[in-house]
């Protein structure tokens, strides 16, 4: 008895909002159709593929590149800390080794 009465709200309540789809009116934009088509049609053609994926190598590209220029920018801090100053010497390992000693260094295996 309590499941035919149960069934019975469903059933109402369904075809109350079955009548609301019914009576809906939709106010789109005039040529809605065609443009929405025009969209698709865009979405599938070759040439927005390509946009779409050199859009995102470029994006890509731009996170890389910016990575790259933090772990320089990181790197020449540290070697601006160990050894006080950013000269050439500095930046290839050079500043403690003296003149003299460069041609044992290229000469010898240490």
């Amino acid at each position: 008895m309590k499941n035919s009465k149960k069934q019975k709200k469903e059933r109402l309540d369904n075809e109350k909002v079955a009548m609301f789809f019914r009576n809906y009116e939709t106010d789109f934009k005039p040529f809605f159709k065609e443009r929405l088509q025009a969209k698709i049609e865009k979405i599938n053609s070759e040439e927005y593929a390509e946009n779409v994926f050199i859009n995102n190598l470029s994006i890509a590209f731009a996170k890389v590149l910016y990575s790259g220029l933090a772990a320089l920018v990181l790197i020449l801090i540290s070697i601006f800390i160990t050894t006080g100053s950013l000269s050439i010497d500095s930046l290839l390992g050079l500043e403690s080794i003296s003149s003299e000693e460069i041609t044992a260094y290229l000469l010898f295996d240490f």
